[in-house]
């Protein structure tokens, strides 16, 4: 999508967002890596150099577009503390070098970048990787076509109906076996009643002190 704006140099804004577009789809293809064994790789270390390249052309971009705003700022700080630019001559041979060197950076990352790109562009790599993200078809897409669709209609099979005395049968022994554990509980629940729940209240005559300690024997403390 981004290669009509790779032919001039120029468009350093379209090349920047072809970057990032390559950067996502780098390490998109990076996540989903494993699922295609190593059939990725070869992809994803073209995407590597391709983003590494445009990176330092961009940088290079940055440099070469704020060198003369920083020289322009500083002339009117030192002008007006000094009342000349006379300091700032000394330093205007090295910004320009850096400038010239910038402008080499940039050029050079762009040639590679070209460079890079129609070799890729040779390889049918972008068609290839299309064809080995596409996903296959679904197994039963085209079996189902000679599938008749089933009648809910339809009588039976013989071994469903068969099966029916056995689920009463099954039924009937569930039953059993529930009548069966209520008994059981029942019986145990009795055992282990405490005999302590079953005598019979105080009388009004045992209103003493010794009444006290028989109602801690009847709900015990922890002491």
């Amino acid at each position: 999508m981004h290669s009509d704006f790779i032919a001039s140099e120029a468009d350093s804004d379209k090349l920047h967002a072809m970057r990032i577009a390559g950067k996502r789809l780098r390490y998109t293809m990076e996540i989903f890596a494993p699922l295609y064994g190593g059939d990725l790789e070869p992809f994803i270390l073209a995407m590597k150099e391709i983003q590494d390249t445009l990176g330092e052309f961009h940088d290079a971009d940055v440099w070469i577009s704020w060198l003369p705003k920083f020289v322009d700022k500083e002339k009117a700080r030192i002008e007006d503390y000094f009342g000349n630019t006379g300091p700032l001559e000394r330093l205007m041979p090295g910004i320009h070098h850096l400038m010239a060197y910038n402008e080499q950076i940039r050029s050079d990352t762009y040639q590679s970048f070209l460079m890079t790109w129609q070799t890729l562009a040779d390889d049918n790599a972008w068609q290839i990787l299309c064809e080995l993200l596409t996903p296959p078809p679904l197994p039963l897409e085209g079996e189902l076509e000679d599938v008749d669709i089933l009648n809910a209609t339809d009588e039976l099979p013989d071994w469903i109906e068969e099966g029916d005395d056995d689920d009463d049968e099954d039924t009937e022994e569930i039953v059993n076996f529930t009548e069966l554990s209520r008994e059981m509980f029942a019986v145990e629940e009795a055992e282990e009643t405490p005999e302590s729940a079953q005598e019979k209240p105080l009388s009004a005559e045992e209103t003493d002190e010794d009444n006290f300690i028989d109602l801690t024997d009847t709900f015990p403390t922890e002491e």
